[in-house]
């Protein structure tokens, strides 16, 4: 009988190594594979940027990276092709002022922010999140604010140390505080990311749900009101991270393709 339940245990863990690393698409939840098509009633809206961060050159929570402030995002690489951006991690390291004391920090990222906010709609795009160690790069909206927060990540991903496949992850999530309670995060679910490729990452977001798509597939769906309701207007942000702990490479990458955000057209 032990036998036949080590068998069982060897076939279960070899499907799973195999479902997880070499089916193109990961359902985390319900299998429904509805594709991430945009409502009828919905209208693409333009979006300009800015680099760089409301919150200033660097995070006081994460000193392993700094970002420059600039009015727009003429040096965010182009390779030629109509919205097509691709972000980078440099290892520069710059010192800083931080609480009277020069502060080292190593990388320097790019980031590139809305000038508008959003509340409600359909977010969609394609990302490339290249090779190596240490790297954070995600797709997601927040509210700016520090003691009032709200943040939707729709794609958070992370390579930290060893082989590619074991190590990189895709992480749908939410999180939100308010001034004088704890942080609250929901919980993502870690699902590797299929290797030199792009993947389309989209979130559909209304006052009755959030949901969550990878290449077309439903894989999270947000109904819990503590949710919802603590969701803010946001800016939408792109950023290549980096930690350092996990020893990055000296320059790593991401390519952002088809950005699209849509929003519900009102019956008036």
């Amino acid at each position: 009988m032990t036998k036949l339940l080590n068998i069982w245990l060897l076939i279960k863990a070899y499907w799973r190594h195999y479902y997880w690393y070499y089916v193109p698409y990961w359902n985390i939840e319900t299998p429904t594979g509805k594709e991430d098509v945009v409502p009828k009633n919905y209208k693409q809206t333009n979006i300009s940027f800015h680099k760089g961060f409301n919150w200033g050159e660097y995070h006081p929570d994460n000193l392993d990276q700094y970002w420059e402030q600039k009015p727009d995002v003429s040096d965010v690489t182009r390779h030629g092709i109509e919205e097509l951006y691709f972000l980078k991690a440099v290892y520069e390291p710059k010192t800083f002022l931080i609480k009277d004391k020069p502060v080292p920090i190593p990388y320097k990222i790019d980031v590139i922010e809305s000038n508008q906010t959003f509340k409600y709609g359909f977010f969609t795009c394609e990302i490339d999140f290249g090779e190596g160690p240490g790297q954070w790069p995600a797709f997601w909206l927040y509210n700016g604010e520090l003691d009032s927060y709200s943040e939707i990540d729709i794609v958070e991903a992370y390579s930290r140390k060893g082989d590619y496949f074991k190590n990189k992850a895709y992480q749908p999530n939410i999180h939100y505080m308010r001034k004088g309670e704890p942080w609250v995060n929901m919980g993502a679910v870690n699902v590797p990311l299929r290797k030199n490729s792009f993947i389309r990452f989209s979130m559909h977001w209304t006052e009755d749900f959030i949901k969550f798509y990878y290449n077309g597939y439903l894989v999270k769906v947000v109904t819990d009101r503590r949710y919802l309701d603590s969701m803010q207007d946001m800016f939408l942000v792109l950023n290549l991270g980096i930690e350092k702990k996990y020893l990055p490479d000296n320059t790593s990458h991401m390519a952002i393709d088809n950005l699209r955000v849509y929003q519900e057209i009102k019956n008036t």
